[in-house]
């Protein structure tokens, strides 16, 4: 049986998957353009990778002991929106750097506390993980590609 949430799941991946596509693939870019070096641009994006280490344990923690899940997954949600306006402020490295930092604390747990509600809501029937999943898939590709669009328009 499709979870009753199947299309909040389906939708919630798909623009998950849509922000980390184009913020992974057009970061550097955007960075350059505000006059970063190559070596700042690589220790910023390398921030990405380094917030999935922590922020996932950490707020998955947090979820857990709290029995609150959907409510973290709200509050970081808009913890996230709230951080990334620092990227439209921001001029200098360390203020990208801060920037960075708290949007991926925020955004790194997001993806695996929803998988978490996903696979509880579906209690062991696994039968439409991959078509409720495989929007996520789908948000990286499309977004990416209009994007780029956008970018050459």
């Amino acid at each position: 049986m499709l979870p009753t949430q199947a299309f909040g799941f389906a939708l919630f991946l798909f623009c998950y998957y849509a922000y980390a596509g184009t913020f992974s693939t057009y970061a550097s870019l955007y960075f350059q353009g505000k006059g970063m070096s190559v070596a700042q641009i690589g220790v910023l994006m390398a921030l990405i990778q380094v917030l999935r280490i922590f922020g996932p344990n950490l707020w998955g923690y947090v979820a857990d002991h709290s029995e609150r899940r959907v409510f973290v997954l709200r509050l970081t949600g808009a913890a996230a929106l709230v951080t990334f306006s620092g990227f439209i402020f921001g001029t200098t490295f360390a203020h990208f750097f801060a920037a960075m930092v708290l949007v991926n604390l925020f955004t790194s747990a997001q993806g695996p506390i929803c998988e978490a509600l996903m696979l509880s809501e579906m209690r062991g029937d696994l039968t439409y993980y991959g078509r409720i999943r495989l929007w996520g898939s789908i948000g990286f590709i499309v977004t990416v590609m209009l994007a780029s669009f956008l970018m050459d328009w």
